[in-house]
């Protein structure tokens, strides 16, 4: 159990209310999940944080590195840095519904406000990429 807390407070995480559990309205605290890169198992974790465990995992690329939710909660981006492409989850699903190519070795990336726009940077290529939502 502590090797997983640990996980969970080290790794890159995101919140969306999407993906409701049973029983939970949209806009109630208990319907928030967290997704969680595991990096060398080449998943992200669906975490349900009022139940206290992991609910899902959802395969992605290779090297999961960061994960934004998009702010209207339809999707979250997860960076494949052994890959160099982006997963696109669908929060509903759970599950890719793209994998885009982006620089080398993407680290981090974020959602714009509007849920429009992604950006990611790319360490190894010293650049960054954008794209439409």
């Amino acid at each position: 159990m502590w090797r997983r807390a640990a996980v969970v407070l080290c790794a890159a995480a995101a919140m969306t209310g999407q993906g409701h559990p049973a029983g939970a309205s949209a806009g109630t605290p208990s319907a928030a999940l967290v997704y969680v890169a595991d990096l060398h198992a080449d998943t992200v974790s669906v975490v349900d944080p009022a139940a206290g465990r992991v609910v899902d995992a959802v395969p992605v690329g290779s090297g999961p590195d960061s994960v934004a939710a998009a702010p209207d909660g339809s999707r979250v981006y997860v960076t494949d840095s052994a890959a160099d492409t982006v997963s696109v989850i669908d929060a509903r699903s759970r599950k890719v519904i793209a994998t885009v190519p982006v620089g080398d070795e993407p680290s981090r990336v974020t959602v714009s406000p509007d849920s429009e726009h992604v950006y990611v940077a790319n360490v190894a290529s010293d650049t960054g990429a954008g794209r439409r939502g």
